[in-house]
């Protein structure tokens, strides 16, 4: 085929085939392709049905063109199904959608309303039995936003039993069902799972198409990234690299986008002031969390902290009149009674500053600055240490640690490297989105091998986290690529190769005291000395890290007692209302 047809590319997947051109001479290129393809189906015993096939064409000029081949190959179609996809060749429809996905769907989610009454098993039906039967569209595709919104009204009734009138869709999503139930979030984040399979290949040396595809650039104006290379994304909180980054990392700043697209959307958040402070902050809603999902709450407090009315709208529908509150107002609602009025709220709460602040009791808190992103230079001290060393293979310790603290709802973490040698050790702060421990015992690695490799030594790395030896050991051996953060650890094995340098584990913290090195003639003493010397520096440099940020975490802290404090005059002004007209 390749030698007979150079301008038809052909895609065989087990018993199905596809035949791709670009040729300005269609009908002939196709015409000596299918001759071609008809010796190998004759050696093979295959017979080409012409009712299984189809054609398609990009423009109308080509599906002109292809129409005299229709008797041999099937109809010229304007959409076709490859693999389970939708594709669709015109602008009139973009968003394609499976006839049956709409039974199943509602059919499904009635069933497992029906079958448990745990609100726990409800959410693990809809994740196993619901949205895979179309979230593996959505690197490619989506349905229409139509569809995808009564989905998710169907998620909410199956899940919670009702949708309460009134209640706030922020709160019910981020608060209550959460990120993996919301069909759109899944569909969005199979986007960011193909980009992230496409860098794994990169990796692992196959060459894969960079340019951003139609889904991903959906997305990333959606969640307000910017892509600004095949798998590194701009974000309002850091530079996320796909090939660097973890994926729980990769997760976190997903629901952080898209908890603030969904409150960027929030009715209650459409003034100006919530939109101008949203720029920089994120809402505070860790208190609304608490008894939603609290098992002992009351019906009417799990309401009312959704941001649903217990107002004048629901006691005079009750007593059939009109209502007034305590200081004689008509038709108090929930903003009179908890902010305005002087006799049920309480003068020791700060009145709001943002329409969410009083619509939903929602603060928006300040988050830190975004962290450093990775650079490829070389630590000079740590080079020159090494090159002072004696001559031969050097024993290195090296460790790395992550200092976080949660304060309404936001995790602030932040993690040191450190490294140790002879009597030296060297530390400092770990730079990416990534935060967690094993991203910082990997740069750690990184830091290090980079040092010997300027120089030209050969070390013996020491390392307590098991992980990392495993992987270190892994890709030495050429075996694979991890899926996490596959750019970093082939840069590992270069370096390591570079260096000729070999990886060891330690235990950590005077653990395992019967452990003997694997290494003949090494002391365990020297091992665990040079282990804690670098677990010394990356705990120390954690915690500095981390003690940068004191003033957004006072800020966090301050936005949920603002937020508790406004609930618990909510639900007090409210009971005494309804106390009141009773």
């Amino acid at each position: 085929m390749r030698r007979e047809c150079p301008d038809v590319h052909t895609g065989i997947y087990i018993d199905d085939r596809t035949l791709w051109t670009d040729s300005n001479d269609l009908q002939g290129s196709l015409s000596r392709a299918l001759k071609v393809s008809a010796e190998v189906d004759t050696a093979m015993h295959s017979v080409l049905h012409p009712d299984k096939g189809e054609m398609f064409g990009t423009s109308t000029a080509s599906r002109k063109a292809l129409q005299p081949l229709a008797a041999r190959v099937g109809p010229v179609s304007k959409q076709f199904k490859l693999l389970g996809i939708r594709y669709n060749t015109t602008k009139a429809c973009r968003t394609p959608e499976e006839p049956k996905w709409r039974q199943q769907i509602t059919r499904r989610l009635k069933r497992i309303s029906y079958a448990t009454r745990s609100l726990y098993r409800r959410k693990w039906a809809v994740r196993a039995l619901v949205l895979p039967l179309f979230s593996f569209v959505g690197g490619w595709t989506r349905p229409p936003l139509a569809s995808i919104t009564k989905w998710r009204m169907d998620v909410e009734r199956a899940v919670l039993g009702k949708i309460t009138a009134g209640r706030s869709a922020f709160l019910a999503w981020s608060a209550q069902l959460g990120h993996q139930l919301d069909p759109l979030f899944v569909l969005d984040f199979k986007a960011v799972t193909l980009e992230r399979w496409k860098v794994r290949q990169t990796a692992r040396g196959i060459s894969v198409s960079e340019a951003a595809g139609a889904r991903i650039a959906e997305v990333c104006h959606r969640w307000s990234w910017t892509r600004v290379g095949l798998g590194q994304f701009d974000t309002p909180h850091g530079t996320l690299d796909l090939g660097w980054d973890g994926k729980a990392c990769i997760e976190h700043a997903a629901r952080t986008a898209w908890e603030k697209h969904l409150w960027l959307k929030e009715p209650r958040c459409a003034d100006a002031r919530t939109q101008q402070a949203s720029r920089r902050r994120h809402p505070c809603f860790a208190a609304h969390k608490g008894i939603l999902q609290a098992t002992d709450s009351a019906a009417t407090d799990r309401a009312m902290a959704c941001g649903a009315a217990w107002d004048y709208r629901v006691l005079s529908v009750k007593l059939g009149r009109q209502i007034s509150c305590v200081c004689g107002e008509p038709d108090p609602t929930r903003r009179h009674c908890t902010f305005h009025c002087n006799t049920l709220r309480s003068t020791a709460l700060r009145r709001p500053i943002t329409g969410a602040e009083e619509g939903l009791m929602i603060p928006l808190m300040p988050v830190p600055m975004a962290v450093p992103s990775r650079q490829a230079g070389v630590n000079q001290a740590i080079a020159q240490a090494l090159a002072s060393m004696p001559p031969g293979q050097i024993l290195c310790g090296t460790d790395g640690g992550s200092s976080k603290k949660c304060r309404g709802g936001w995790v602030t973490q932040r993690a040191g490297w450190g490294v140790a040698f002879g009597q030296q050790s060297f530390g400092g702060v770990v730079p990416g989105y990534d935060q967690v421990a094993l991203a910082a015992e990997t740069w750690a690695l990184i830091t290090l091998l980079r040092a010997a490799g300027q120089v030209q030594r050969s070390l013996l790395v020491i390392i307590d986290n098991s992980t990392v030896v495993c992987r270190s050991k892994a890709v030495l051996r050429g075996d694979h690529v991890p899926s996490e953060a596959p750019q970093a650890w082939v840069h590992i094995r270069h370096l390591l190769v570079l260096t000729g340098s070999l990886v060891e584990w330690v235990p950590a913290h005077d653990k395992h005291p019967e452990w003997a090195p694997p290494v003949a003639g090494h002391s365990p003493e020297e091992w665990r000395r040079l282990s804690d010397g670098a677990d010394k520096q990356a705990s120390e440099y954690g915690k500095q890290s981390l003690q940068r940020h004191a003033a957004p975490i006072a800020g966090q802290d301050a936005a949920l007692k603002w937020a508790a404090a406004a609930l618990k005059q909510h639900f007090q002004a409210m009971k005494a209302l309804s106390a009141f007209v009773h």
